[in-house]
């Protein structure tokens, strides 16, 4: 009887989980440093998602050159990146493909004080808006021509104190980033999603070599199963 048990444990014990000698190892390349945009990857790892796929993921952080860069010289199986960052690198010759994306809507935002009461992009007009680089600057100058608003951009240094002392109207980020590290500081504040006034895409877009969608879609599959 005690032979039976211990028989029937085994079988239940080796279905449910795997051998960690008998997973495969992933690398994974990241776009940046490790922040909660990460956050459903590491759940992944910590909630044992990968490993019942048969995964041992390894998450890498940004390095110098772009994440595409790195899955098509093979240093890394699958990438994380945006878009505009996956159609340069294909531009350039990385033979990579985008296979899925963990943002619908795209992070990316400007913000308000609360206290102004400006909810929507339309009453920004003449405001001052903290622009922190070129690329920010476009996106919010097409979210405001889309509006048909009338707003001054200014340069500024990645400084948030710019618009805690009001020096600025409005500030930009992402939404998991700098709004909430303003309401930890005491400064309340609405967000303006600029993919609301038609800029920006899929963010989070998760791409691998595409001599691995053609050799090995199973890891592809399980990789997507466990990660999204």
């Amino acid at each position: 009887m005690k032979l039976g048990i211990l028989v029937i444990l085994g079988v239940l014990f080796c279905a449910g989980f795997v051998s960690s000698n008998e997973l495969t190892p992933v690398k994974v390349q990241l776009n940046w440093y490790d922040e909660v945009e990460f956050a459903g990857y590491y759940a992944a790892i910590e909630q044992g998602y990968y490993e019942s796929e048969g995964l041992e993921v390894e998450l890498i952080e940004r390095k110098e050159e772009k994440s595409c860069r790195y899955v098509a010289d093979g240093k890394a199986d699958f990438g994380v990146t945006d878009f505009s960052d996956m159609i340069i690198s294909i531009s350039e010759g990385c033979t990579v493909k985008m296979i899925g994306a963990m943002y619908q809507k795209h992070p990316g935002v400007i913000f308000t004080h609360k206290e102004d009461n400006i909810e929507i992009i339309e009453n920004l007009e003449g405001k001052k808006i903290g622009a922190k680089n070129i690329g920010w600057k476009d996106k919010i100058g097409r979210a405001l021509n889309n509006a048909g608003v009338n707003a001054e951009l200014v340069d500024v240094e990645n400084d948030i104190n710019l618009f805690y002392n009001k020096e600025v109207d409005v500030w930009a980020g992402y939404a998991w980033d700098e709004p909430s590290e303003a309401e930890l500081e005491g400064y309340p504040n609405n967000v303006i999603y600029l993919s609301d006034y038609g800029v920006g895409s899929y963010a989070g877009i998760v791409v691998t070599h595409e001599d691995t969608i053609e050799n090995n879609p199973e890891l592809v599959e399980k990789f997507l199963k466990a990660t999204l």
